[in-house]
C-alpha cells in the first residue's frame, strides 16, 4: 500500500468517470483560472492521457502535468521495520532521540477515534495548533479563513458519518503534540491534514505520528 493524499479516489479503475465529472462541473465553473492537483500520482492515471486532454479542451479547458514527484509514497507493503530502514540514516537516528527524548514528559501513545463529538473536538484543537505554528513562522494558517475552517469541518463530518475518516492523535501523557485527519482507501492510508504543537517542534511531532501510523 502507499499513503498519498485527498486526490487518491481519482486513480481507482473503476471511478475513470468521476474525471469527466470533474472537467464538466470546472467547465461550467467562472469563479476559477487553475485548479492544481498536488502529488497526484500520474502514474495511476485512470483514463489514457491523451483522452484525457482531448476531453479537457472539448472544454475549453487545458489540461497537463507539469511535475511528476514521488517523495511523498510511503511503501507500505516492506511492513513497519522495512519503512524504517529506508529512510536516511540522519532521519532513523533523530525519531529514536526524539522518543527517548520525550519519553521523559510521559508515556508517547498514538489516539484513533472514528466518533465525530470526539473527532470534532478534536478539529477545534487542529485549527488552534495550525494557527499557532505558523503564526510563529510570521505566516498565516488557512485554517484562520472562517469559511474554509468551517468547509473542512463539514468535511471530515460527513466523511465521519459515512466511515470513511481516519483520526488519529499523538500524544505525550495527556497532552495532544501532534494530529492527523485523513482516509483509508482499501490497502492504503491517505493523510490528508496533519498539524503538531509547535511548543514541540524540535522533536519533530509530525514525524513521529506518521512513524506510529506506520507501525
Amino acid at each position: 500500500g502507499i499513503a498519498a493524499n485527498y486526490t487518491e479516489w481519482l486513480s481507482l479503475q473503476e471511478q475513470q468517470g468521476l474525471w469527466l465529472l470533474l472537467l464538466d462541473a470546472l467547465a461550467q465553473r467562472t469563479d476559477w483560472r487553475r485548479l492544481r492537483l498536488s502529488r497526484y500520482r500520474a502514474s495511476r492515471l485512470t483514463m489514457e492521457w491523451e483522452a484525457l486532454r482531448l476531453a479537457a479542451s472539448q472544454r475549453g479547458l487545458l489540461c497537463d502535468i507539469r511535475k511528476t514527484d514521488q517523495t511523498y509514497l510511503i511503501m507500505l507493503s516492506e511492513g513497519s521495520r522495512g519503512c524504517f530502514q529506508r529512510l536516511p540514516r540522519k532521519l532513523r537516528t533523530f525519531l529514536r532521540r526524539s522518543e527517548r527524548e520525550l519519553a521523559v514528559f510521559g508515556p508517547i501513545n498514538l489516539r484513533a477515534s472514528d466518533r465525530w463529538e470526539t473527532i470534532r473536538d478534536w478539529f477545534s484543537l487542529y485549527c488552534e495548533l495550525s494557527i499557532r505554528a505558523f503564526q510563529r513562522r510570521r505566516q498565516e494558517s488557512a485554517f484562520e479563513d472562517d469559511r474554509y475552517r468551517m468547509f473542512v469541518r463539514d468535511f471530515l463530518e460527513r466523511a465521519c458519518q459515512h466511515h470513511y475518516i481516519d483520526a488519529n492523535v499523538l500524544t505525550v501523557g495527556e497532552r495532544i503534540i501532534a494530529m492527523h485527519f485523513g482516509y483509508a482507501l482499501r490497502d492504503r492510508l491517505n493523510y490528508v491534514f496533519t498539524t503538531f504543537d509547535s511548543d514541540f517542534s524540535r522533536w519533530g511531532p509530525g514525524h513521529l505520528l506518521i512513524h506510529r501510523l506506520v507501525q
